[in-house]
């Protein structure tokens, strides 16, 4: 849609979002839940901060600017065109994979 985006800077989404580039990341600090895993605590004052500059008349060009990037980066790695494509050549590799397989096994 072209808008910013705001985000949690941590787990999967920072493998395509950039702070400041193409969406918003909230800084976090992890806690131990007890069980070997994390929780993901919002600095909520950073969270704050960021929904201000979004909504900041003089920030208005530099949130759409991020905004654009984001669809953009979206449209050119993770297009339906474009996955399918991924998927396509990922699943002849396979097959490709498993022919040799059958071959080596003669």
């Amino acid at each position: 849609m072209g808008l910013v985006v705001i985000a949690t800077n941590f787990s999967g989404q920072t493998e395509y979002m950039v702070d400041g580039q193409n969406a918003l990341l909230a800084k976090v600090t992890l806690q131990d839940r007890g069980d070997g895993h994390r929780w993901a605590i919002v600095d909520e004052e950073h969270l704050a901060n960021l929904l201000k500059s979004v909504c900041d008349s003089v920030n208005r060009e530099r949130m759409r600017g991020i905004g654009l990037k984001a669809r953009s980066d979206m449209l050119e790695k993770y297009s339906i065109s474009v996955l399918a494509t991924t998927i396509h050549e990922r699943l002849k590799t396979i097959v490709s994979n498993r022919e040799q397989r059958k071959k080596d096994e003669l």
